[in-house]
């Protein structure tokens, strides 16, 4: 039982640092990352840039590049630009992405505008002519993902919004009815997914019952790796069940804390019985 307990101590160690990563690391670097994205504006935009793919990263624009000779030169472009009820398309035969600290922009060579509005179709032709990027920004920057939050500030929502039900702590981008389901998931990956640690731990502690000289020890070693494959696959599938009703978030609070101490206490029962015999 001493050794059991220097295992279970060291678990905790790894639970803490798991904490560490899961609830402040990895949430300030998707939040730094985004910030940066933010601040860049549309500095990162030639790296977005694929050969026949939709990119739509840019919000109100969509770019269909058909063939991409090098960074900043394109053929076949297809343009749409989304203005509320004004829809602009653009087609040109070669581009150049011109992208500098006084402009930034899509030079278009040999190609057409079509402009629709309320229904209404214009379209002409064009030689040469430039599209201005300046006014866009990325559509992921306009509201930060609950995975990027902070832990603390999505408790503060969670708690006084839906458990503590103070509506005035409603925001329409941070704390609103249908962001319950992604909080629940997150606050279960974040705070409850690793205390199966050292419910993983408990269980390898198991091997203690079986001696190598025993005839059973192989199996024992078999039942057990599945028993561990199980707790990992019970822990991943509840992480999305906690996302549909509040019930399995509340109930999964106390799962780890039950099958961890039943487990003790039944280690526990066995090692004393052995020792007795």
């Amino acid at each position: 039982m001493k050794f059991v307990k220097n295992l279970i101590i060291y678990s905790l160690f790894s639970l803490v640092f798991l904490y560490f990563l899961t609830s402040f690391l990895v949430p300030w670097s998707q939040n730094k990352s985004r910030v940066f994205l933010q601040e860049s504006n549309i500095d990162f935009f030639p790296s977005l840039i694929g050969e026949k793919k939709f990119i739509d990263t840019v919000d109100k624009l969509t770019i269909y590049i058909e063939k991409k000779i090098d960074k900043e030169n394109y053929e076949n472009i297809f343009l749409k630009d989304t203005d509320n009820e004004k829809i602009k398309f653009i087609y040109a035969d070669k581009g150049k992405l011109i992208n500098t600290n006084e402009e930034r922009s899509i030079k278009l060579f040999d190609g057409k505008i079509i402009n629709v509005n309320n229904e209404k179709i214009t379209s002409f032709d064009f030689k040469t002519t430039n599209f201005d990027l300046s006014k866009y920004l990325t559509k992921s920057i306009t509201d930060f993902k609950i995975q990027e939050r902070k832990t603390s500030d999505i408790l503060d929502c969670y708690v006084n919004y839906f458990v503590l039900n103070k509506k005035y702590y409603y925001d329409v981008t941070k704390c609103n009815d249908p962001a319950i389901k992604e909080m629940q998931k997150e606050l279960f990956n974040r705070l409850i997914k690793p205390l199966f640690i050292p419910i993983l731990t408990l269980s390898l502690c198991f091997l203690l019952l079986f001696p190598k000289e025993n005839l059973k020890h192989k199996l024992s070693r078999i039942i057990i790796f599945f028993i561990g494959l199980l707790i990992i696959i019970f822990s991943e599938f509840y992480s999305s069940m906690t996302s549909r009703k509040l019930i399995y978030f509340k109930i999964s609070i106390g799962i780890p804390f039950f099958i961890f101490f039943i487990q003790y206490l039944y280690l526990n029962f066995k090692i004393n019985t052995f020792r007795k015999n």
